[in-house]
Formats: structure tokens, C-alpha cells, sequence
């Protein structure tokens, strides 16, 4: 019984850290840093860009009218930065504008 239970919350352990890895994999951002990001972000209030698209990771925002800032190298987010879209902090790719993660 001891070794199923043991067994049942390795697993458990396991999908947790699977699930959580997964939100940040397009983002070159550990996951302490995206928490303090995220803190920084939220602190910023910036304006928010209205988009009427599906808002997913990987997709391509448009070059013009969203406002693009630069991330703190502190925060360790290389060839990264974020924009406000529908009221939600999003990670873009610096170069192609893709969406690299969408913050809660």
C-alpha cells in the first residue's frame, strides 16, 4: 500500500511540473524569472490593445498599432518583449512578433 501511495504522488508530482514546464516551453524564461516578470508587467500598467483574432502562442501580432516594450535584461528574457492585448500580458519574440507566451 505504501509503495502505491508512493507511486501515485511521484506521479502526481511529475504532471504538475509537466503541465507547469509546458506554459512557459516557447519562452526562453525560468520560471522564477516569469514570476518577478509577470510582477514587473502587472506593475507597469500599460494601455491594452484590442484584438479581435484568437489569441494563441505562435501566432504572428501585427507590426503596427500594438506598442512593443523592451523586457529588463534582470529578467533574463532574451530577444523578448511584451504588449498588452484583450487585458493580458503577452510574451512576443522580439523579431517576428510571435506570441511566446500568454500571461494570466
Amino acid at each position: 500500500m505504501q509503495n502505491r501511495n508512493r507511486m501515485l504522488a511521484a506521479g502526481l508530482v511529475c504532471c504538475t511540473l509537466a503541465l507547469f514546464s509546458s506554459a512557459n516551453a516557447e519562452s526562453n524564461i525560468s520560471d522564477v524569472d516569469m514570476v518577478r516578470l509577470q510582477a514587473y508587467i502587472a506593475g507597469m500598467n500599460r494601455a491594452s490593445h484590442t484584438y479581435s483574432g484568437q489569441l494563441a502562442v505562435g501566432m504572428e501580432l501585427p507590426a503596427q498599432g500594438m506598442t512593443y516594450y523592451e523586457i529588463p535584461a534582470e529578467y533574463k528574457a532574451r530577444d523578448t518583449h511584451y504588449t498588452v492585448v484583450n487585458g493580458r500580458p503577452v510574451l512576443v519574440d522580439s523579431q517576428t512578433r510571435k506570441v511566446m507566451h500568454i500571461m494570466q
